[in-house]
Order: C-alpha cells, then structure tokens, then sequence
C-alpha cells in the first residue's frame, strides 16, 4: 500500500488505505483547525458596482487595526473581518471592497503585506468575455480524480491572462466538513482566484454545518448580503455582457 501524508485537523495523517493513524505526538490542536498566521487564500469577486471589486483573504487573528488593503497608483481600502466557529475553524476572514477600477485594468494589490495582481474583466456590456467553468473541484490529492491537473491549469491560465472570470459550480473543495481540506483547497485556488473573479454557488456538498463555511467563506453579490443565514445563497451579477443568476 502506499504511504501519503496530509494535513487533518492539525495533525500529520498517515494513510494506508482507508486507515488513518494520527501522530499525536505532534498534534497540539486535534480538535480545531487553525489557519497559518497569512494573509493567505485571496480570491476576488465581482459586486453589482461595476468597477468594484472585493478581496476576501484569511488570517489566523485581527492583529492589524483593520482589514486593509493599497491598490498601487490608485488608493488604499479598509475593510471588515468576520469569522465562524463550525467545525473547530479559528481564524480570521476579512473582506476589502476595491472600488472605481478601470475594466480589463491590470492592478497590483497588497493587503496586510502580501501583494497579488488583478486583472479586471471587460466592462459590464461588452463582449467577448472569456470564462473558465468548472464544478465538482476539490483540493489536489494522489488519488484518482484529485483536482490536481484542473488547479494548476487554472493558475497557469490566469497568470497568462487567458480569461476573464472563473465560475465554480458547485461542490467547492469537499471538505466533508473538514475545515483543513477548506484552507488547503483554497490555498491552492489562490494563485487563479487572486488574479481575477472567482464566482461561486453552493452545491450540496456545501451542507455540512449548514452550508457555513461557503457561507463565510465568500462574498457573492446578491439580496442577502449582509443576512448570515442567507448570504451567498443566491443572486445574480454582471460581467461583460453576460447576466448570471446563480
């Protein structure tokens, strides 16, 4: 059988086969998974403001003031923090709208000292727009099916600028409820979804915990923004000249 070594609620996990054995002289939070110190996992959405754009990034606590952010050439943005406690997660989610950004603009962006790159989509309107789609997408793994080929084609893609937007339908990461599977599923998004729109909907692997970490984890626009049992739910959103309801 063949040995492979992962992170599970913050302990080294050996596997051999479907067995598990938990090196619990190493593990110090067993029951919590506890994000690294970051920034880290940026993505980027769309608002229904066209030029705005938010960032949403994880840290391990609000060490700093306040979520911030400084768009190079263009100006400096503050943001909020939230955070949820479902399945031992501790951390911190923080959200920092981008606003009055020039379509298909490339921007560099530093938030708490991390800088990423963005390039807006084609103004609202307009068209050709180009889009990735993909749905069923989890963390990248040694088993067959992983979504170790689809991760890195997106980030290879969006570090060349060949599309505008990502649309994920559905079914993000398959934690199972696993909050480590959530923060390493998005770290390795984080080179795609940093670059430009990373849009989302819920599938039904998204349930667990009812539906909280898709929830928390990400701002779609749509008319529950700020309703924690709804948000994210539902909505729609314009880029280029596409409508999308989701």
């Amino acid at each position: 059988e063949k040995h492979r070594f992962r992170r599970h609620l913050g302990c080294e996990v050996a596997e051999i086969g479907a067995m598990y054995f938990r090196v619990l002289a190493a593990c110090t939070a067993l029951a919590h998974a506890v994000v690294n110190r970051g920034p880290e996992q940026f993505h980027v959405a769309v608002t229904n403001t066209p030029g705005d754009f938010v960032v949403t990034y994880v840290t391990r606590d609000s060490g700093a003031a306040s979520s911030a952010c400084e768009v190079k050439g263009h100006g400096s943005f503050t943001g909020t923090t939230r955070t949820y406690t479902d399945g031992g997660w501790q951390g911190i989610i923080n959200a920092v709208t981008l606003t009055g950004l020039g379509a298909e603009t490339r921007y560099t962006y530093t938030c708490e000292g991390v800088t990423r790159e963005l390039r807006t989509p084609p103004a609202v309107a307009t068209l050709p727009l180009r889009l990735a789609a993909v749905a069923d997408l989890g963390e990248a793994c040694n088993k067959p099916g992983c979504g170790n080929a689809t991760i890195k084609a997106l980030a290879d893609a969006a570090k060349e600028g060949a599309f505008d937007l990502m649309l994920h339908a559905g079914d993000i990461a398959y934690s199972s409820g696993d909050q480590d599977i959530w923060d390493e599923y998005m770290r390795e998004m984080d080179p795609s979804a940093s670059r430009m729109p990373y849009m989302v909907c819920a599938g039904n692997h998204e349930h667990y915990y009812n539906f909280s970490s898709y929830r928390q984890r990400f701002d779609m626009p749509g008319p529950h923004v700020a309703d924690q049992a709804r948000r994210n739910l539902w909505g729609s959103f314009d880029v280029g000249g596409v409508h999308f309801a989701y």
